[in-house]
């Protein structure tokens, strides 16, 4: 796996023996939490040991602007057990209206927490997601980084709607705990919105591109660029032809909402 991919901790993560409790920041009608790394580790397992059944999903620009047009998916984030915050422009706008997050959780870099409190407490994953063998070889370097971890299936994630009931059938034959899928906004929420009820794993987690990041697919940033905020500008010259729209357009889009949301708050008050 390449070093850049994922961020080590220096120990592997412990839950709070407790449930965390974490506010919840209104950015433009999506729940975002405030939370930091370790408290989401012990939402996770407090969720999994407890039989909390739900979805885990993310925000960033891109997914607030698509929630913005689309009620279904703003629904689905404010029904979500926990929509974490996955992008400093996020954190930005959440200071601008007032309110404070405490850090962005990338999956990427969160997957150390999640690989080491799976392995450690003995929580069972399936890889659902991308295309041909992606999926099967991201589990294949999970394993060989995290021995002992249970990955007890993985499957890609293109299929057609004549195959869904086939994928449920193999998913829930594993019986994860935690399923990642990971096909992208908003295939990935409309899937697990029509799906979930039918599954047996305890968590759903939208996972975006990460399987490909994992299996050496695609390449990630730099460290200093993903500390900085600028990921995003990587992944506009790796793809620019099919992410152009959403990061040129759609950021300064998500800064005029939230500076429009900010004064009508101020005029209304």
């Amino acid at each position: 796996m390449p070093p850049h991919l994922i961020y080590p901790l220096p120990q592997t993560p412990v839950p709070h023996t407790e449930p965390v409790t974490f506010e919840k920041i209104d950015v433009l009608g999506v729940p975002v939490a405030a939370l930091t790394r370790p408290m989401l580790t012990s939402i996770i397992y407090h969720a999994v040991v407890s039989e909390t059944r739900g979805w885990i999903t993310y925000a960033n620009i891109h997914s607030v602007n698509e929630a913005s047009s689309s009620p279904w998916l703003k629904k689905f984030y404010q029904e979500s057990l926990i929509c974490y915050c996955d992008g400093q422009g996020i954190r930005l706008g959440a200071k601008l209206l007032g309110q404070s997050i405490p850090e962005r959780i990338t999956l990427p870099d969160f997957l150390e927490d999640l690989c080491l409190l799976a392995r450690d407490h003995k929580l069972t994953l399936f890889l659902l997601g991308s295309a041909d063998d992606v999926a099967e070889r991201a589990a294949k370097v999970l394993q060989e980084r995290y021995p002992g971890l249970m990955i007890t299936g993985f499957h890609r994630g293109y299929f057609g709607p004549g195959e869904t009931q086939a994928m449920i059938e193999t998913i829930n034959k594993a019986n994860p705990d935690i399923l990642l899928i990971g096909m992208g906004i908003p295939f990935q929420e409309e899937w697990i919105r029509d799906n979930f009820r039918h599954l047996s794993a305890t968590i759903a987690w939208a996972a975006g591109g990460v399987l490909e990041l994992i299996s050496g697919e695609k390449s990630r940033c730099p460290r200093w660029m993903s500390s900085c905020g600028l990921e995003w500008v990587y992944r506009l010259f790796q793809e620019p032809r099919r992410l152009w729209g959403r990061y040129l357009l759609g950021n300064p889009l998500f800064l005029f909402r939230i500076l429009a949301h900010k004064l009508t708050r101020t005029l209304s008050s």
